[in-house]
Parts: structure tokens; C-alpha cells; sequence
């Protein structure tokens, strides 16, 4: 169960790194590739801030954008008692903006989906929920000067997660990686 109190104990990290930050992409998974999402739980002998996800076919995939090096980050904030948390991914593409145009017109239209931040092999941190709930939004500038900094900066936003920041590990795969 979620709701039972625990100790947060950093002893028990024993020697483990804990990097700040993401890596240098994120997936878009519409929900037609999922066919079931849910918590792990506690009895599975993990914490349940974790997805179990399985995918409508062979293997799970998704859309991957490439966002410039450290400028990916995933933000939570309380919504109030019992109300859960809204989850914010944002990060920049500057290389290939014409086509992050494309796919951010596509994703402003876009629902049902969930969007995955890379954060270590095969390791995601998870902005959106069961439902596919997630908003697109984007801001993007020429810069002013040639080598200033320009390009698309991206928000992805899930007004509810029962958790502050929420994983899925295992493998996902990029649905066009042969038209590469």
C-alpha cells in the first residue's frame, strides 16, 4: 500500500551515485502502444512510484526527440492533499528544429500519450498516467546573435500522478528507427 509511513534513510544507498538531471531524450508513447498500465506495488518489493507497463505488441515503442544536453530536467509540485501531483518535463532541441516544428504541431493536437525522459539504461522517469493525460506546450526563438542559444523549448505537463516523480524501467524501442 502507498499510503503506509516509512523511514527515508540515506544510509541505505550504500555507495550508490545519484547524478542530478536526464539524459538527452525522451520517448512519446501513444496509448494505443500500451496495453496495460499500471503501479507496481509494494508487495512486488519495490517501491510503487514505478509503472508496470506492457505493450500492445511485441515490444514497447515510442517517438524519440533528441533535446540539447543538459537542458532537460522533470519538475513536480504538490497539488494539495489528496489531490496528487502535476509532473513538468521541458527541454530544448536546437538541432533539427524544422522537424521538432512538425511534431510539436502534431503534439499540440495530440492526446493519449505518456512521454518518457531517459535518466539511465533502460531507466524513465514518466510524465503522464493511465489515462494519457498529458498537455504539449512549446516556445521557440531565432536567438540574436550566431552562436546564441535558439531553438524549440519544450513542456510536457500531467496534471495528476499519484507520485511526485514516477519510473518505468525496461527497454523501450524507437518506432521509426529505419527511416533513420
Amino acid at each position: 500500500m502507498g499510503c503506509e509511513l516509512k523511514s527515508v534513510l540515506s544510509k541505505n544507498t550504500m555507495c550508490q551515485e545519484s547524478p542530478a538531471g536526464v539524459g538527452s531524450y525522451a520517448m512519446i508513447i501513444p496509448m494505443d502502444e500500451i496495453a496495460s498500465m499500471s503501479l507496481k506495488t509494494a508487495s512486488e518489493g519495490i517501491d510503487p512510484a514505478e509503472y508496470t507497463i506492457t505493450p500492445a505488441g511485441a515490444a514497447l515503442a515510442g517517438y524519440e526527440i533528441d533535446f540539447k544536453a543538459q537542458t532537460g530536467q522533470v519538475t513536480s509540485t504538490s497539488n494539495g492533499m489528496g489531490k496528487g501531483f502535476t509532473v513538468t518535463a521541458t527541454g530544448r532541441v536546437e538541432l533539427n528544429e524544422e522537424g521538432f516544428a512538425a511534431i510539436a504541431r502534431l503534439l499540440n493536437n495530440f492526446d493519449y500519450y505518456i512521454v518518457a525522459i531517459n535518466c539511465g539504461k533502460d531507466e524513465w522517469y514518466i510524465v503522464g498516467n493511465e489515462e494519457g493525460e498529458v498537455q504539449f506546450s512549446n516556445e521557440s526563438d531565432t536567438g540574436q546573435e550566431r552562436a546564441g542559444d535558439h531553438g524549440h523549448t519544450f513542456t510536457f505537463t500531467c496534471g495528476y500522478q499519484k507520485y511526485p516523480q514516477m519510473k518505468y524501467k525496461g527497454a523501450i524501442a524507437q518506432v521509426d528507427a529505419s527511416s533513420n
